[in-house]
This record gives structure tokens, sequence and C-alpha cells, in this order.
């Protein structure tokens, strides 16, 4: 979370540094975190100031599925950050855990670079704590809140140095990927772009899961994170119809993006068209989730491919063009399929590979 003008881990009194110290103090944080936080051949964006504080803008167009930042927490904790809230709220302590793991397992600099960050509870604790710090920037351990009842707090979260500055947005342009796709470190995590970002623009990532009305976001990111969203879909114009939008995303999503069978067993010709129009909402909201999008273009391409399967065995009577038809749909959407699961798990995965393969599979009977 970006309020907080600190960036780098370790501040040098180097001659830049003291003449940096003589100057305005935007002018000062612009400069400083050009130096600590700019772009690099690998790392396409920069901290820069925006609109209500300071964000992640990127430098160069960046296209989807690049990763932007890839890096290990600084801290985390799988302790029930819903009590860790009432705590900090109330004032009464039940123990100090947080404060333990940043005494005893982050290194001096490490907790420097830990305070930097801001700290949303600060006012009414009278300065910055380690547990405000920790209840402001912290992002969810678990992949995503869809298997989380409403009003239930995800199990932890983590704090990093770079991943915590990207602000919120309800319309992101990219995720936070609580494992970085093939990695083998234990809980590095990464920022990815989950649509094409131009150059100027601020790169924001979804602290919540966004398929939720209006009022539910901004209530779940007030509690949670200490501020009011102000974001373009939080202002849009007609949000009754927004929201309504969302409520249908959300019913749709809970119906194919979990791991369970779908209910009531429904025919082919549903499956497609519940599916198609869950793509249709996303892009009338300007949502972009991998996540949702790889369940999406799953059912799409077994099921158009199962109604090829029967038109060209003759189980439907239509004829061999209307199976191949049949086939190239779902060649096109396995081929969407297979970028948007191996968008979360990486290239290489098996799961990502049977679904190439069968999108391979109708492409070849589709030109039969």
């Amino acid at each position: 979370v970006l309020l907080d003008p600190g960036h780098a881990c370790k501040r040098a009194q180097d001659p830049v540094e003291l003449a940096l110290s003589r100057c305005s103090p935007s002018v000062a944080i612009a400069a400083r975190l050009c130096r600590a936080g700019g772009a690099t051949a690998s790392r396409p964006f920069s901290i820069e100031p925006v609109q209500n504080g300071l964000g992640a803008v990127a430098t160069r167009d960046i296209r989807r599925g690049e990763t932007l930042l890839e890096e290990d927490p600084l801290m985390t904790t799988s302790t029930n950050l819903m009590q860790e809230r009432i705590e900090m709220t109330t004032g009464i302590r039940h123990g100090d855990d947080l404060k333990d793991i940043f005494e005893q397992e982050l290194t001096p600099e490490q907790q420097s670079c830990y305070m930097e960050l801001d700290d949303c509870y600060a006012s009414k604790a009278g300065e910055k704590t380690v547990r405000g710090v920790f209840l402001t920037n912290n992002l969810a351990n678990s992949a995503d809140d869809v298997n989380i009842a409403p009003g239930v707090e995800p199990p932890g979260g983590s704090v990093f140095a770079e991943i915590s500055r990207f602000n919120h947005s309800c319309a992101f342009n990219a995720v936070f990927l609580v494992k970085a796709p093939r990695s083998t470190g234990i809980g590095r995590a990464c920022v990815r772009a989950c649509r094409d970002i131009p150059a100027g623009k601020e790169i924001c990532i979804g602290y919540i899961d966004p398929i939720q009305p209006r009022k539910a976001r901004k209530e779940l990111l007030r509690e949670r994170y200490g501020f009011d969203c102000h974001c373009s879909s939080c202002t849009a114009p007609n949000l009754s119809e927004s929201d309504r939008r969302r409520e249908r995303l959300k019913t749709l999503m809970q119906k194919y993006c979990g791991n369970h069978d779908v209910p009531g067993d429904p025919e082919a010709a549903q499956i497609i068209k519940e599916c198609l129009e869950a793509l249709e909402l996303s892009a009338a909201e300007d949502l972009h989730v991998p996540l949702y999008e790889s369940h999406w273009y799953q059912q799409l391409q077994m099921n158009f491919g199962g109604i090829a399967d029967a038109l060209a065995s003759g189980q439907i009577k239509q004829g061999s063009g209307r199976a191949q038809a049949r086939y190239a749909q779902a060649a096109a959407m396995g081929w969407k399929a297979v970028e948007s699961t191996a968008f979360g798990f990486g290239e290489g995965w098996p799961f990502v590979e049977e679904l190439r393969a069968l999108a391979v599979k109708h492409d070849r009977l589709a030109k039969r």
C-alpha cells in the first residue's frame, strides 16, 4: 500500500542524498524512487507519484502474461488476521506473534524496509507498529477468495518489500500470484500483467476478490486495509448495472470455477451459453482474472469438443461439416484455456500440457 514516501531499504548519506534533502518533498520523493525503485531491463515499471500517493507505473508497453516482479516475502504468518484487527482496534492484546516474528526472523535491514511501509492504524496507535504495518500491507496466503465464505478472513498473509507497494483497483491490470509459476522458492510470489498495459499507465493489483457488488468491495477494503476505494469501477456511472453484472458473474463463478463437478448436470449447450455469458460480463466490467478465465475456457473446450465428437460419430445427425466447425470452436477455446491456465501455473505444468494436446487434436480434426 503506497501512502508512505519511504521506498528504499537503505538511504545512503551520499552527496546526491544530501542534495535531495534540500529539495521540496515531492521532488525528493520522486528522485529517490527513481534511484531505488526505478525500471531496469527486467523490471518494466518504476515507483512514482500518482493521484493519491505513490504507485507502480509502467515505463514501457507491457504484454499480458509478463512477470513484472518476483520476490520472497519479508514476513509471513498463518495467524487469524481478523482477530489481529479486533485486537488492534480495541487495544486488547492476547499475544504478539507478529512482533515476535518481526524481531526474531527479520534482519535489521529487513526490519527497516518493513517499517517504511504505510500503517493505516498509526493515527489510532499514535505511531507505526509492527502489527499495524502488517495489517495495512499484507496480501492473502490463499490463491484467491473463491472458496472463502462471506465475512470469513483468508488464512494468514504475507508482507513484501515491493509487491506490497502496488496499489489496488477493482478493475486491476495485474495480479498477485501466491506462488510464482515454476518457482522453486518457498513462498515466492510474483506480480504478472493480466492484460496489455501501455507505458505511463499505473499498474494495480486486486487485494480482494473483485466479483462482488461495489458496496461489499468497499466495505471489505475499508475493513481489511483501512482505505475507501475510488478506482474507476467504484466511481463509474450506472453502478447498479455494474453490480448486477458482478452478482451474475459471482453466480457463474461459483458454478463453474470451483474444484467440483458442475451442479445439476446441465446440458452442453447450457454450459457453453453460460460460460460465454461469463466472458462477456467480464469484458463489460473490464475484469481480467486468469484464474476464472481458465475454468470458463476449459468448459468451452470440453463441451464444444464433446458436441463435435457426437456429430462426427453420428450420435447427432447434422453432417461432418458441422462437426469440423465445432472442432474449430473447441480448438479456439482450447488455446485460450492453455494460455489462461499457464498464466498461473507456468508452461510445462502437466495439466497445461494436457490442455495443449487436446487443442492440437481439435485443430487437426477441424481441418480433416
